[in-house]
């Protein structure tokens, strides 16, 4: 009641007329639809019309002395209206937001390749995974290991990786002593970039991806020795 009582004091009765108070400008007469739709009209097509965008039309028609609850809303949805200011008004070139620097062009081309261990054991004594996170996607693929050498390691990206891609891609891999394999990549066309150890864009695309897999543990409220017990 008090809030209606607030909101009443703004208004008052001029003959048949509905007046809202304005302390910027003059006092503004309420009208409703289709009234409303005729004075967009005069303002935005008429012959002194210039067109303008949603919320100048709104602010003119506030300036001119009319008001209606939703004169902002209805005044974008009649710019939208529009067939001339969809035909001929300029589009502009500028993009919706700042461009951020992609490391790959498109998904699964480019990944990163690192250990993570040791773990809790498990059974068949896995205690190392070994994690690929996409560059693009942040997608992961993971694989308990019982062992770090060369054979488990291509044996993941054989079944993980290059099953699943049949195109040309590229793998960042650490200068790892396990990661110096020399015959499987270029054996099917795929190339190679080096990095350091512990470079800020592996643990930055690595952290992503611990991320995420954590977020998945705790919905599915499995710990990570369940998850080495399962592969």
């Amino acid at each position: 009641m008090e809030t209606c009582q607030q909101n009443a004091a703004r208004y008052y009765m001029l003959g048949n007329k509905l007046i809202r108070r304005s302390y910027s400008g003059p006092h503004l007469t309420c009208i409703k639809y289709p009234q409303t739709l005729e004075v967009l009209y005069k303002i935005h097509d008429d012959e002194c019309g210039n067109h303008s965008g949603g919320r100048s039309l709104a602010h003119k028609a506030l300036n001119i002395g009319y008001f209606w609850p939703t004169m902002r809303h209805d005044s974008a949805e009649y710019v939208k209206k529009c067939d001339c200011c969809q035909r001929y008004k300029p589009i502009p070139n500028l993009p919706t937001e700042v461009y951020h620097p992609q490391n790959s062009p498109w998904p699964f081309m480019q990944w990163a390749i690192d250990l993570v261990g040791p773990l809790p054991p498990a059974p068949a004594k896995k205690e190392m995974m070994i994690v690929a996170t996409d560059y693009f996607t942040k997608w992961i693929e993971a694989e308990a290991l019982s062992s770090t050498k060369e054979a488990d390691v291509e044996r993941f990206i054989w079944r993980n990786i290059i099953c699943r891609e049949k195109e040309r891609r590229r793998r960042r891999r650490n200068l790892g002593r396990i990661f110096l394999w020399g015959n499987l990549l270029p054996q099917y066309s795929y190339s190679m970039a080096s990095s350091l150890c512990f470079r800020q864009l592996e643990l930055l695309s690595f952290d992503i991806g611990i991320f995420m897999m954590t977020v998945l543990l705790e919905k599915l409220d499995i710990v990570i020795s369940g998850l080495v017990c399962l592969k």
